[in-house]
């Protein structure tokens, strides 16, 4: 089982600050924004990690190491241009191992339990499974349509019905050569939703805990204001 972060944004949320520090860099609560994706999956028993990189790739990969200090194997597959969180998968899987992937967007905090979403994941006999969590009036993310548990498409634009993808999720690595994506390519648009156009199954997750954005200065903000409160979430001290 491979664990990945992606990382190989450009961060044109925090900019100008992203113009200088990796957006995986960019603090929340005094530690890099990547450090708590990281932490999750080492939580779980996950210790091979894959990192994609591009904007300022080399600062983040001399900042970040080998990973060896928290117990982790980091290694870093760099993109000759941004491929979007699908091509970059696609471009990455050499490095991943036939079993299972586990991914997760970089700028996010949650309390997912990462276990439970692979034993989930490992039920259903879907070629991936998507962490959701129910979507609320103030989050503008595009919500996903869905029947008894299975992902069926995209809820129409502006929708404030259906759960909210988290950018957390299981994957089969074979998945990621079954379709011929353009690129850059998303993950939902170019191979979940081919995927169950062509009769394959992705299921989804209910989390029922916290899932924040720290995409933008306001939601980093919040994210500080959550931990702040209490929210407890893996570390890597």
């Amino acid at each position: 089982m491979t664990g990945v972060v992606l990382c190989a944004g450009r961060g044109t949320r925090l900019a100008p600050l992203t113009e200088r520090i990796p957006k995986p860099l960019v603090e929340v609560a005094g530690r890099p924004m990547v450090h708590y994706p990281l932490a999750l999956l080492r939580a779980a028993g996950i210790h091979r990690i894959v990192l994609n990189s591009h904007h300022l790739a080399d600062r983040l990969e001399a900042t970040l190491g080998d990973g060896r200090r928290w117990g982790v194997e980091l290694r870093y597959s760099r993109e000759p241009r941004l491929l979007g969180t699908g091509g970059g998968l696609r471009h990455l899987a050499p490095l991943l191992d036939d079993d299972l992937a586990v991914v997760l967007n970089t700028d996010q905090i949650t309390d997912l339990d990462i276990t439970r979403l692979i034993a989930h994941h490992r039920t259903t006999g879907a070629m991936a499974t998507l962490a959701t969590v129910v979507g609320t009036d103030d989050l503008p993310h595009r919500r996903l349509a869905e029947h008894h548990g299975r992902l069926t498409g995209l809820a129409p634009s502006g929708s404030r019905n259906g759960p909210l993808f988290m950018g957390c999720y299981c994957l089969d690595p074979a998945l990621l050569a079954r379709h011929t994506p353009p690129a850059p390519a998303c993950i939902l648009r170019h191979f979940l939703l081919p995927e169950i156009a062509t009769g394959g199954r992705v299921a989804l997750y209910r989390h029922p805990g916290t899932w924040l954005d720290t995409g933008d200065f306001a939601a980093i903000a919040r994210a500080e204001a959550a931990l702040a409160a209490g929210l407890t979430v893996p570390t890597l001290d």
